[in-house]
């Protein structure tokens, strides 16, 4: 089975985390395509020494809490490196949206010719169970499958101006908007119909304004190309477990494969957080740098600003409040006095009367 991952050096961590929950519910073996740019042989072996670290301390216990496989496949590591240059220097990036984002739009020229199919994962996503029936799946006469953007796709009318603009037109030809977090593509197929050059030129047509870069683009180029597979099997987000009351536990009951974190990580302590994270927790528990991902998720707890900036605005907001109490009071006052004086002025015309 190949599996691609889009990573830098700050996210070797999470995506060893990623392989080894693919590793803890496949039986085929597995090669991963780690693409970077910042990368060296040395992180590529350290990775390969986590997967094994993983496999040698899988107790019996994890392995039923984890419901893993009784046999564990056999995981290559394959490194590929990009030249970023080949990305248009007007491409947004950003924190959020690193250049490694555009990585999976150059799948045609980076992999292997061998490679014929390949799923592409998020390196905030893991497996709780397998999800070999995906990547063998037929996709007809399509290039790609993915999972519909439940948000995105419902709430299109609360995109951004130039989403609106570029993907409109196609959302009146039946098309749904999805989501670039797991991607299965039949790369023979897309070798002979795109390039990376086509979402260079998709790129220019929407003036480098695009929202969710490597999202948009994919839509854009591919929207009559994806086949749309079920999101709450393959692409469930943690909140959504909150929402319908699934923990980290009752979760290997269900027929969920993938589970995805965007927006807040589960090993920063950043925003809101939900007991579902603990799935990634439970897996990270077997990363041979698991003391470290905890002490760092510690460090940005303790230096977390979020609740000073919390505590200055409740007290500016009741500070502001006090003033308009203030204020009331003083007019209340003077309404006040302005009634007596109007009652002495009656009832001396009334005595006068």
């Amino acid at each position: 089975m190949n599996i691609s991952l889009c990573l830098n050096k700050k996210y070797i961590p999470y995506a060893t985390v990623t392989v080894i929950s693919l590793m803890l519910h496949e039986t085929e073996d597995l090669d991963i395509y780690l693409v970077h740019q910042d990368m060296d042989d040395n992180d590529i072996r350290k990775m390969s020494a986590s997967i094994e670290y993983a496999k040698e301390h899988l107790t019996d216990e994890l392995r039923k809490r984890l419901s893993a496989v009784r046999v564990l496949p056999e995981v290559r590591l394959h490194s590929i490196r990009v030249d970023a240059d080949r990305i248009p220097k007007e491409a947004p990036v950003t924190n959020n949206w690193t250049a490694e984002i555009y990585f999976r739009l150059m799948f045609t020229e980076l992999l292997p010719p061998e490679v014929d199919r390949i799923l592409y994962m998020d390196c905030d996503m893991v497996a709780v169970h397998s999800v070999s029936q995906l990547y063998h799946c037929d996709l007809g006469d399509k290039l790609l499958c993915a999972c519909i953007d439940l948000r995105a796709d419902t709430c299109f009318d609360d995109m951004q101006p130039m989403q609106k603009k570029m993907l409109g037109p196609l959302k009146e030809k039946g098309y749904h908007y999805f989501n670039s977090g797991i991607l299965l593509f039949d790369m023979n197929a897309m070798r002979e119909r795109h390039s990376f050059d086509d979402y260079v030129k998709a790129l220019k047509e929407w003036d480098y304004q695009v929202i969710a870069p490597d999202q948009d683009l994919l839509n854009y180029v591919n929207y009559d190309e994806t086949k749309v597979i079920d999101w709450k099997r393959y692409n469930f987000f943690a909140r959504n477990a909150a929402e319908r009351g699934i923990t980290s536990q009752s979760i290997y009951d269900t027929d969920i494969s993938v589970v995805h974190f965007p927006g807040p990580k589960p090993w920063n302590n950043s925003g809101d957080h939900y007991e579902a994270e603990l799935i990634w927790w439970d897996i990270a528990v077997l990363y041979d740098g698991y003391d470290n991902l905890l002490y760092d998720f510690m460090h940005s707890a303790m230096t977390d600003t979020r609740l000073k900036r919390l505590i200055d605005r409740v007290t500016t907001e009741w500070k502001s409040i006090q003033n308009e109490n203030d204020t009331l009071r003083a007019q209340n006052n003077e309404l006040q006095s302005m009634c007596r004086r109007l009652t002495e002025i009656v009832e001396n015309l009334a005595g006068k009367s």
